[in-house]
């Protein structure tokens, strides 16, 4: 469902991104013909750094996602 104002929908999206930029790459890593080798080793790399930014925003995001759920459980406490 579509809720941007959601932490935990920027998680998986971001997420997502993160997974689609690491198959990329691991499909430029089967090499295509077209392309010279140093364009596809530079293009797979650029797809590896996307994948690996957007699961460290990832990670950062469950770190805010944690704090809030945790003060939603003491809000419920008290």
């Amino acid at each position: 469902a579509w809720q941007p104002k959601e932490v935990s929908w920027w998680l998986v999206a971001i997420k997502l991104f993160g997974c689609m930029g690491f198959m990329a790459s691991a499909l430029l890593a089967l090499s295509l013909p077209s392309l010279p080798e140093e364009q596809l080793v530079f293009i797979s790399v650029c797809f590896t750094f996307q994948g690996a930014i957007c699961f460290l925003l990832g990670a950062l995001l469950m770190q805010i996602e944690a704090t809030e759920s945790a003060n939603n459980v003491e809000a419920a406490e008290k």
